[in-house]
């Protein structure tokens, strides 16, 4: 994932368990917690920070028939489809569409995601989050954007204009990919 794992890149394994047919446990983790317990799995960094320090994120299986931990959606779904690929007659990332759609991940991650979104549900994830997930977000995305959490787009602010034209510009890609493709 880029700069944060998004909601819906955490959704995408549970989506992909549910059509592979395969039981599995949710467990949540709090922000603050998430490095120490994926090293305490031995589960490493999925990306870096731009200070270069490792950057800890979920989502992540274990698979307790093989006791392999797995990290980022795409990988996980390359993992399902590895070790389960008869079950629920479907495969997630069918032969010779790997490359479009980490084309799409990241075309989707960059511009739509981490250059618009992210900026604009900063303030209302941080709302969301327990007390010591709030003051990790805070300072995590203040040391990351270089400025106040509401300062990063408030509404109505040039920011929030600007991340919400990065989006539209960032589907509009996206939406052409799909136009040339028919």
């Amino acid at each position: 994932c880029c700069v944060t794992c998004t909601y819906l890149d955490l959704l995408l394994p549970r989506y992909a368990l549910n059509i592979k047919g395969l039981q599995y446990k949710t467990v949540w983790f709090d922000y603050p917690d998430i490095a120490s317990e994926l090293k305490k799995l031995g589960v490493g960094p999925t990306s870096t920070w731009p200070d270069g320090s490792p950057m800890y994120t979920l989502p992540v299986i274990h698979d307790a028939r093989t006791n392999t931990y797995i990290a980022d959606s795409f990988k996980i779904s390359e993992y399902l489809d590895k070790e389960y690929p008869d079950v629920g007659g479907i495969t997630l990332l069918p032969d010779g569409t790997k490359a479009l759609q980490r084309a799409w991940r990241d075309v989707f991650g960059h511009d739509v995601v981490e250059g618009g979104i992210y900026p604009l549900v900063t303030i209302p994830t941080w709302a969301q989050l327990s007390s010591r997930g709030q003051e990790h977000w805070r300072r995590t995305r203040e040391e990351l954007f270089g400025v106040k959490l509401e300062e990063v787009a408030p509404r109505g602010s040039e920011q929030y204009t600007q991340a919400l034209e990065k989006v539209v510009k960032g589907l509009g890609k996206l939406a052409r990919w799909l136009e040339e493709a028919n």
